[in-house]
């Protein structure tokens, strides 16, 4: 059966999972997940649920929420129980309540889950078998399955194997949730970059990588990822774009960055201008993204024979024609007819 929404998925995320038998000669390792909150009352108690009912026997979960008013606060309280701590006050952003939440963690391995998305059923079994198994590795990451406002599913994404020089040269990603971090490496590298609020995981990736840190993939989904529009990716934002340019320039100063990278820095400059320009028309900034196309040309000529590149041109020409309004109103349609189309063709997906 091809599952398109989540309650195919055998009931879950309201179903407990099965734990499978602790590592030989020892017990499970604790894990600390933070979860960062603000007003997501819809999505957070399957968030929680997805983490609670994983059966994992020694899980501390925390929940920093910056201070949500559309009924978060009743959420909590219903489920404070399972909770090893929750606070609702204003912070300095996700970066900021995310390091929050670190700094109590007690857990030998620790990373967070948005409020909006979820893990997948025995996820934290088996990212935790993997490192245990594997004590060189530092992270570990899985699939996504990509889900909507409405828990219907989407789609998978599917990341590579991790190599550092192909993850900049080709502007790689890896996925933020289902994750797992060791806390020694954090306590090695350091937290967060609190003045991030876009781009905080992709530099954290980075300087692991860049301070010795390994990194290594499972095969299968082990989260799934929320696609809806009030998340901060979807919106896209200038300061986004902000945030690209510096950490490009962080990153040619680095002095760790290896040969292979620094050789085709216009390559990297040329792709994070393209990046850069797909973010500001996302957002509605035409003459803005429009800009950035052009810097990405000038900066690698064979980007111009990337199809990538003439579409975003394309639909910053239109948007200037069209005007923000009429060009948000087409976009959303657009979406919404892709992302039927896809729930419609969903399958193999776990």
């Amino acid at each position: 059966m091809r599952p398109s929404r989540l309650s195919d998925l055998h009931g879950w995320p309201r179903v407990l999972a099965p734990s499978p038998p602790a590592p030989p000669g020892d017990a499970w390792p604790r894990v600390s997940l933070v979860t960062p909150s603000f007003n997501q009352a819809r999505y957070i108690e399957s968030t929680l649920l997805s983490m609670i009912h994983q059966g994992y026997p020694d899980l501390e979960t925390i929940v920093i929420d910056g201070g949500s008013s559309d009924g978060t606060l009743e959420i909590l309280k219903r489920h404070e129980a399972q909770l090893a701590y929750w606070e609702s006050q204003p912070d300095r952003g996700q970066a900021d309540a995310i390091n929050k939440g670190w700094r109590r963690a007690t857990g030998k391995y620790v990373w967070w889950l948005n409020a909006d998305d979820l893990l997948m059923p025995g996820s934290l079994f088996a990212a935790v078998q993997f490192l245990e198994a594997s004590p060189a590795i530092d992270f570990v990451y899985g699939d996504t399955l990509l889900i909507d406002q409405d828990d219907v599913v989407l789609g998978r994404t599917r990341y590579p194997e991790f190599d550092f020089v192909d993850f900049i040269l080709n502007r790689r990603d890896l996925p933020q949730p289902g994750a797992l971090v060791r806390r020694s490496a954090l306590d090695r590298i350091g937290l967060l970059e609190e003045q991030l609020h876009y781009l905080m995981d992709y530099e954290l990736w980075i300087r692991l990588a860049l301070l010795g840190g390994q990194i290594a993939r499972i095969d299968g989904p082990l989260a799934l990822y929320r696609v809806h529009e009030e998340a901060k990716t979807e919106a896209g934002s200038l300061r986004s774009v902000e945030e690209r340019r510096l950490l490009h320039r962080w990153l040619r100063a680095h002095p760790e960055l290896p040969t292979e990278i620094r050789e085709q820095w216009p390559r990297v400059t040329g792709l994070m201008h393209l990046e850069c320009a797909r973010t500001a028309i996302r957002a509605g900034a035409f003459p803005a993204g429009l800009a950035e196309a052009l810097q990405s040309a000038r900066a690698w000529r064979p980007v111009l024979a990337r199809p990538a590149l003439w579409y975003q041109v394309a639909l910053g020409l239109l948007g200037l024609v069209l005007g923000p309004r009429v060009w948000i109103r087409l976009r959303e349609r657009v979406r919404r007819i892709r992302r039927w189309r896809r729930a419609r063709n969903v399958e193999g997906l776990v």
